[in-house]
């Protein structure tokens, strides 16, 4: 039941930020939207900074040391805390000159990143069922509260949706955490020489991953402003909340996949993540088919129907997520073996090729040159990754 588990928990936050831009485009005119999207790349791109990649390394760490030291647990996740804290207080005051929020965007970034830690803490521990009614009842409040809030206060309240997004999540994690951990004492931390070392293996190649992929999407959605307007910029986020929600069976799963690589010895990991593979692609297959089914409808719901530009945007990200998903599973694998090295330097060839890509064909291409650059960075990313592994 797990799989189950984990599948319900990712689709209760994945599918907030798509309803979240519903409500959105559906109350705003399509500029706003595309402003409201640009400031929600942004924010994104720094919870990736501020969350230090550790979703998978606090799952890691927590099921290694979980039962043998917990005050040892109990300190890693301490200076975690206070380094997204500070993280989160200097991001803000950056965006703070850009767009004029503060409080909004602190409270954001800052209890994103730290559901995001505590999250890793609830896989390595295996309590995903508990994680899961948390993330239901979270969802269910922050709905009501996004609605009245936009349609009251527009793209303000679009902002104050997004800090209080997590927040009866982050408090439910937080108790039970406590409840697991015993406190070690607010203030100093122990063990810090052993934190940083593991910070140095797992956190920060990690964190240079995501750091690379997720503010690449900002840049080019940046780009894409610059040459083709706002209007541009909403028809890619439509159609990429689209994708993201497509995507969300094989993403979902990932850290569980980790929980069960990391039990796993040589030879079985190589087994396993052959058939994480064959699931992935099948499970996106199936959505790729049923998207394409609904796509009237789906481009009808995000008020982009009337551009003949949002059809070859939309179609190109089906494509895109073929791509995609025989690529999710690598992360789960390298992160296993403690090759995420490896796995950074995978990034850094897919934003790479995305970019050059976007620069020279977005000003004939428009919106469509993003997902076929992200295509491309994935063919290139399987072909290597594939060959590597099957000489590992």
């Amino acid at each position: 039941m797990k799989p189950i588990y984990s599948l319900g928990y990712t689709f209760s936050v994945k599918s907030f930020a798509f309803i979240l831009n519903y409500i959105v485009v559906s109350s705003l005119i399509l500029k706003e939207y595309g402003s409201f999207s640009l400031i929600f790349s942004t924010l994104n791109s720094i919870i990736v900074v501020a969350s230090l990649g550790l979703l998978y390394s606090a799952n890691i760490f927590t099921s290694k040391w979980i039962g043998r030291n917990n005050k040892y647990i109990f300190n890693y996740f301490k200076f975690s805390f206070y380094l997204m804290t500070f993280l989160s207080l200097l991001s803000s005051i950056a965006i703070f000159y850009i767009y004029g929020y503060f409080f909004s965007v602190f409270f954001a970034i800052l209890i994103f990143s730290a559901s995001t830690l505590l999250e890793g803490f609830f896989y390595g521990v295996g309590e995903i069922k508990r994680l899961f009614i948390y993330g239901a009842l979270n969802l269910a409040l922050s709905l009501i509260l996004s609605f009245l809030l936009v349609k009251n206060k527009g793209l303000d309240g679009a902002m104050l949706s997004l800090a209080f997004s997590r927040f009866l999540l982050f408090i439910f994690q937080l108790k039970y955490f406590f409840v697991k951990i015993e406190s070690d004492g607010l203030f100093g931390v122990r063990y810090l020489k052993a934190i940083i070392l593991f910070y140095k293996k797992y956190n920060i190649p990690l964190l240079i991953s995501a750091l690379i992929a997720t503010p690449v999407v900002t840049l080019v959605i940046y780009m894409l402003s610059i040459r083709k307007g706002l209007e541009a910029v909403a028809i890619f986020s439509w159609c990429y909340q689209i994708y993201l929600l497509g995507m969300f069976v094989p993403t979902a799963l990932g850290t569980y996949y980790l929980s069960v690589l990391n039990r796993k010895d040589h030879n079985s990991k190589l087994m396993v993540m052959k058939k994480i593979t064959k699931f992935n692609l099948l499970v996106s297959v199936i959505a790729i088919l049923f998207l394409l089914i609904l796509s009237k409808f789906i481009l009808k719901l995000g008020h982009i129907e009337s551009f003949e530009e949002s059809y070859k945007v939309y179609y190109a990200f089906l494509l895109c997520m073929l791509f995609y998903s025989l690529n999710l599973g690598y992360l789960s694998f390298w992160s296993s073996v403690g090759k995420n090295t490896f796995y950074l330097k995978m990034q850094v060839l897919w934003s790479a090729l995305l970019v050059i890509f976007v620069l020279i064909f977005v000003g004939e291409l428009g919106a469509l040159a993003i997902p076929i650059g992200m295509a491309a960075g994935f063919i290139a990313q399987y072909l290597i990754q594939n060959r590597v592994i099957g000489r590992y």
